[in-house]
């Protein structure tokens, strides 16, 4: 049996490498189709959702409540948190899709924290539970819980477990509250644990351009740029540090006189401004 179910992973995350996601949600709902209580293909499926900025998809599959899902799941039978209510995992995807939700509908960031406050309610003070509470509190600005937070998890720098999109968007937010003492060891620990991660390259250019390193400014503009290129779908929030990279990386350009590449810049800036105004973000 595993080994058929291994089949539908293989096929769903080759195309999804591909960004043929539309292939690779029909791989994914066919397993949770055949396999209904596949907790693995319904985490992956919805996180493939969320990942692409369809939220109310990616939570139908893990309530299992919609007709966006077929079969069993269309009559609410097989969503991971309608036969396992408390699932670990399953809710605290559940959370991050409503958090990166809230970015289009403000009313969402309820949402994410009650589910977050339902694991720690249910599995008690998991780091894991309270960085997610750290993120949420960065959001919406509640500094004086954000503090707090932030030393919890940063009283021992060896013993830091913060993922690098949470101490990313940290490293941000403490730049835009002048608090700059802890931010460079921050923004690098978090390119470090994941290249990836747009907002770490992003704000470090903005912690070299305070700092008037316009050398290391320029090196993290040119990583951030291709971090966020990479990315299945731009949020709001996202779309926003995006088209400020390549406009603010387009003024390096024309100062060198690299009249060619600012263009380039200015021009996807823009392309990607009205892509934002068409979605609505």
């Amino acid at each position: 049996m595993k080994e058929f179910t291994a089949w539908y992973y293989r096929y769903a995350e080759a195309y999804a490498a591909k960004r043929q996601y539309i292939l690779a949600e029909k791989k994914y709902s066919a397993l949770v189709e055949a396999h209904p209580k596949e907790t693995k293909g319904i985490l992956a499926w919805a996180k493939l959702e969320k990942d692409q900025l369809k939220y109310e998809e990616a939570v139908d599959v893990l309530k299992g409540a919609s007709s966006r899902v077929k079969g069993e799941a269309a009559r609410g039978k097989t969503g991971l948190l309608s036969w396992d209510y408390y699932n670990e995992a399953g809710l605290l995807l559940l959370g991050d899709v409503y958090l990166d939700w809230a970015d289009e509908e403000k009313a969402k960031y309820e949402n994410a924290r009650r589910t977050y406050a339902t694991l720690l309610e249910r599995y008690g003070d998991k780091d894991a539970y309270l960085e997610r509470m750290l993120l949420y509190f960065i959001r919406v600005d509640k500094v004086k819980e954000v503090l707090p937070l932030r030393a919890h998890f940063l009283a021992d720098p060896l013993k830091n477990v913060l993922g690098a999109e949470i101490l990313a968007e940290l490293g941000g937010y403490l730049i835009d509250k002048d608090m700059l003492g802890e931010v460079r060891e921050i923004l690098l620990d978090a390119a470090k644990k994941d290249p990836s991660v747009p907002e770490a390259h992003y704000n470090l250019a903005r912690y070299f351009k305070r700092s008037g390193a316009p050398i290391e400014e320029r090196k993290a503009l040119d990583n951030a740029a291709s971090a966020f290129a990479a990315l299945p779908g731009l949020g709001g929030r996202r779309a926003g540090m995006y088209i400020d990279s390549l406009i603010w990386r387009g003024r390096f350009l024309v100062e060198a006189k690299e009249w060619i590449g600012a263009e380039r810049d200015y021009a996807m800036a823009t392309a990607e401004y009205e892509k934002a105004l068409e979605l609505r973000r």
